[in-house]
């Protein structure tokens, strides 16, 4: 049976449900150390399905590899010089790494721009669209990093995130929003911005666990 985007939906919010709540239930021990990551790639990957399903006339697949490999160099060569982020120290929470970077973080770097992006597109699609989308993905990032110490993910060696760090952040969200503007896929999506209010309310939700 095919599942459709409305059942994708749900399904997308019981798998946050379950690894927000894995803790309180021992059925659900297993995934207590890695829930974050192992609901994110989940999901993430959910989502990146029906973006396919929706653009199968389109360099979908392409598209997702070099937002994935741009993202994910830009985080590693930030992370090694500093230039970009500042240095952290990777914690217990994070399951799969290279080069003191989360391999998960690309995916949700893809996953996020483009969800930012759907709902940049209800305001505008003119060149103004990567400035919305980008100024949503930072506003998101606000959230995520003192969210992404409780989850211990990683501890910022210098004790907190720096501005250049915002600036870095919203230059790359802008990169990967004009990219998608310019290959031109079709964002408008439900599940992509369903998951873009996941997230931001899975951060938060973080503070009260």
């Amino acid at each position: 049976m095919r599942l459709n985007e409305n059942s994708a939906v749900l399904l997308l919010l019981v798998i946050y449900v379950i690894g927000m709540y894995s803790g309180n239930y021992p059925q659900f021990a297993f995934l207590e150390k890695h829930s974050a990551d192992i609901v994110n790639i989940c999901g993430g990957l959910l989502v990146l399905y029906y973006v396919y399903k929706k653009n199968t006339r389109k360099p979908v697949l392409p598209t997702i590899g070099g937002l994935y490999g741009l993202s994910f160099s830009t985080e590693v060569f930030g992370s090694q010089t500093g230039m970009f982020f500042e240095s952290r120290e990777l914690l217990e929470g994070v399951l799969f790494n290279f080069q003191n970077v989360p391999v998960e973080i690309g995916l949700q770097w893809v996953v996020m721009a483009m969800g930012a992006t759907s709902f940049a597109q209800i305001f505008t699609k003119s060149w103004k669209m990567p400035v919305v989308a980008a100024s949503l993905l930072t506003g998101f990032d606000f959230m995520l990093e003192p969210g992404s110490e409780l989850l211990s993910y990683w501890d910022w060696s210098g004790g907190n995130f720096a501005l250049h760090d915002y600036a870095a952040w919203f230059g790359l969200s802008f990169a990967m929003a004009g990219i998608l503007k310019w290959v031109g896929l079709s964002l408008n999506s439900l599940i992509l911005r369903v998951y873009f209010v996941i997230q931001i309310l899975f951060f938060l939700g973080v503070k009260f666990w």
